[in-house]
C-alpha cells in the first residue's frame, strides 16, 4: 500500500507543505526526501516523454531552424537513456534560438525538469474508499475517472484518483493537481504563473504509473531507496 512522488524543482516551500498535509489529511503517511539536484541520465530518463513530446511538436510543425531538434528524434526508438543522449538534449536546447514559441516551450520545458527534485514516499493507512470520501469525491465519480480503482496498483491509484489528470487545469475536483490549479488560477503573474500558462508542462508533481516505477526506483540515491524500502 506505498506509492511514491516526485516534487519538482521550483515548487516553493508553501505549497510543498499544502501538498505533504494534504496527502496525510487523506490518509497517507507521507515520508519525505531532501531536495536535491539530478543527476547524470536522470533528467531524460523520468522526464522523457515531455521532452519527447516537445520535439516531435517542432519536427511536425516544420519550424525553420529547428533541425538540430529534428536530430533528437532517434530517442523515440529508446526507453532508456544514457548520459550521452542527456547531453545531446541539453546541447540542442542551448543551441536553438529563440525565436519560435515552440524553441520557448522546449526550452523552458528542459529548464523547468533539470531543478532540483524531492521525493515523497507515501503509505496509505486508511481504506481506499475512506480516501476517496477524503477527497470529496463519491465512489460512482471514481469508477468514471478511473475504472477498477478498486483492485488497481497501488501506484495506479495515486496516480489517477489522488494526483490526477497531467493538466493540472483539468484535474478532478478533489485531486492534489486540482489543489496545485487553484492555487494559481486566479494569480497567473505570480510566483506559479508559468503553471498558468503552461498547465500540462508546469504541474509541479510528477507521479509515475505502475509501468514506470522500476525506471523511478532506479533513478533514486541511496537514501531515497532506503525511504521507500522502509515504508
Amino acid at each position: 500500500m506505498k506509492a511514491v512522488l516526485v516534487i519538482k524543482g521550483g515548487t516553493p516551500e508553501f505549497l510543498a507543505r499544502k501538498i505533504v498535509n494534504y496527502l496525510e489529511n487523506l490518509g497517507f503517511e507521507v515520508r519525505e526526501g531532501e531536495w536535491r539536484e539530478n543527476r547524470e541520465g536522470e533528467v531524460l530518463n523520468r522526464w522523457y516523454p515531455g521532452i519527447l513530446r516537445s520535439v516531435e511538436d517542432i519536427v511536425n510543425a516544420g519550424v525553420p531552424g529547428g533541425e538540430r531538434v529534428r536530430d533528437l528524434t532517434y530517442l523515440t526508438a529508446k526507453r532508456s537513456y544514457t548520459h550521452e543522449d542527456e547531453r545531446k538534449v541539453f546541447e540542442t536546447v542551448e543551441a536553438i534560438p529563440d525565436n519560435h514559441e515552440l524553441f520557448l516551450i522546449f526550452k523552458s520545458a528542459v529548464d523547468y525538469m533539470r531543478r532540483p527534485v524531492k521525493y515523497l514516499v507515501l503509505r496509505r493507512t486508511v481504506e481506499r474508499e475512506e480516501v476517496v470520501k477524503r477527497m470529496g469525491l463519491t465512489e460512482e465519480e471514481v469508477d468514471r475517472i478511473f475504472p477498477g480503482w478498486r483492485e488497481a496498483d497501488e501506484q495506479d491509484f495515486v496516480k489517477k484518483v489522488v494526483v490526477g489528470a497531467t493538466d493540472v487545469s483539468r484535474a478532478h475536483r478533489g485531486s492534489l493537481r486540482n489543489l496545485i490549479w487553484e492555487e494559481v488560477k486566479d494569480d497567473p503573474q505570480g510566483i506559479l504563473g508559468l503553471s498558468y500558462f503552461h498547465p500540462r508542462l508546469h504541474n509541479v508533481v510528477h507521479c509515475p504509473s505502475s509501468d514506470e516505477l522500476a525506471t523511478e526506483i532506479m533513478l533514486m540515491t541511496p537514501e531515497e531507496k532506503r525511504l521507500w524500502e522502509g515504508a
